[in-house]
């Protein structure tokens, strides 16, 4: 009988944690990246700002991302993708980083990397910059969290 009772209870944290990692399906992905697309040709402000989890985040960390995201916002030639995290990503996520308060932490376990790659080109040639971001699920949605002070 406990054995059963071993397995069913290890049976119901499967499933919980099944569905809580396919909480985000792939039609949700595309929608995240079209809207985030969208706000970052248009360069609206608010909209990439909307993309924030901020809950529990440092002021000063609120402030960089937001200037991180509309900094090159409505650039031609930007590529926005959505890609898997490779281990080495998400050992990184995991770590505290220093912050101008002390350590600071993702407050949400990170699934995806947001990369922007914008190609310009000049008289002295092509090049390309690109940046990148971490994107995790909350609710049913995908955000990108902003660190908050490590407890």
């Amino acid at each position: 009988m406990r054995t059963l009772m071993k397995v069913g209870a290890m049976a119901a944290w499967l499933l919980v944690t099944v569905s809580r990692v396919s909480a985000v399906s792939p039609a949700d992905e595309a929608a995240f990246l079209d809207a985030y697309r969208a706000a970052f040709a248009a360069k609206d402000t608010a909209k990439l700002a909307g993309f924030l989890y901020t809950k529990g985040a440092d002021p000063m960390a609120v402030d960089f991302y937001k200037s991180m995201q509309t900094q090159d916002a409505g650039k031609p030639g930007a590529v926005i993708t959505l890609e898997a995290l490779t281990p080495k990503d998400k050992a990184d996520a995991a770590k505290p980083k220093d912050g101008p308060g002390g350590p600071m932490v993702l407050p949400l376990v990170p699934t995806k990397k947001l990369l922007v790659a914008i190609t310009t080109e000049d008289a002295n040639g092509k090049s390309t910059s690109t940046s990148s971001c971490l994107v995790a699920e909350s609710e049913g949605q995908l955000v990108i969290p902003v660190p908050g002070r490590a407890k």
